[in-house]
């Protein structure tokens, strides 16, 4: 499975610069997507919500300059939190001044330039966040198995209830997107058996005419 880096900026240069500088330093395995600024908030957070496999996000702070954005990063950080409070989140700014240093909802905040001369050690750090994500993430799927095999036998508690209704919500939307690849998955093998069988028949008029010849 591929996993996704996103990457978002107003400044079309600057997603061009940093698609190719994030994929060098995350390698095989990921990919960088560097989505279009929509004006509007809500707008935004529906379109990175069709971007499957996220792990972690790379935000600007200031993302007016060149877009239609009434939001800030910080402001479109604060309701990825609400969805996803654990995945990794930085903001990459060319201005750290503008950054409130006790924002809590990122790991940390990078310097654009810094980011190119000290790749070696953002990797490392990179890398550690994505291994704890990782591993939250299965706990969570554990969670929920520990939940439901519980609910069969006795009601749970009200807290208990709680808690597997938010890790339903999670697990239900792989679900739903792993159907949607299956199927596509299936058009897909359909319409290739379909070309093999026009091929096959196209071949065997070929030979048919040849042996009449």
């Amino acid at each position: 499975m591929i996993e996704t880096i996103v990457f978002i900026d107003d400044s079309k240069q600057a997603r061009r610069t940093f698609q190719r500088r994030l994929s060098r330093i995350f390698g095989e395995g990921y990919q960088v997507v560097c989505p279009n600024i929509a004006p509007e908030l809500e707008e935004m957070l529906h379109y990175l919500d069709k971007i499957e496999d996220k792990v972690t996000y790379f935000i600007d702070e200031d993302l007016v300059h060149e877009s239609d954005a009434q939001f800030k990063g910080s402001e479109l950080i604060e309701r990825i939190r609400v969805i996803d409070p654990k995945i990794p989140i930085y903001i990459l700014t060319s201005n750290l001044a503008s950054v409130d240093e006790h924002l809590g909802n990122i790991e940390f905040a990078i310097d654009k330039t810094s980011l190119s001369d000290n790749k070696e050690e953002y990797k490392k750090r990179f890398f550690r966040h994505l291994d704890t994500l990782k591993k939250v993430r299965t706990k969570q799927e554990k969670r929920f198995d520990e939940l439901f095999s519980k609910s069969l036998i006795e009601p749970l508690k009200e807290s208990e209830k709680v808690e597997y209704d938010e890790l339903n919500v999670v697990r239900s939307k792989v679900l739903v997107d792993e159907a949607i690849l299956s199927e596509e998955s299936v058009a897909k093998l359909d319409m290739q058996s379909r070309q093999l069988k026009d091929l096959y028949k196209e071949l065997k008029g070929l030979e048919e005419d040849i042996d009449g010849s």
